[in-house]
């Protein structure tokens, strides 16, 4: 998922790592680029969950 930290569960298994650098101590600058990625990831997984039915 990303920032080596766990995950939360979500009622299915999920595996995808979304390969995002730990921010901490870095650039307010660097924060929103990860928060930005994030914000992204987490649209697609929401645009794969409406294609399986999943969420609405």
């Amino acid at each position: 998922m990303g920032c080596n930290v766990g995950r939360p569960f979500i009622g299915r298994a999920f595996d995808d790592n979304w390969g995002l650098d730990d921010p901490t101590g870095k650039s307010d600058e660097e924060l929103i680029n990860v928060i930005k990625q994030i914000e992204s990831k987490i649209l697609e997984l929401k645009q794969k969950e409406l294609a399986r039915g999943v969420c609405d």
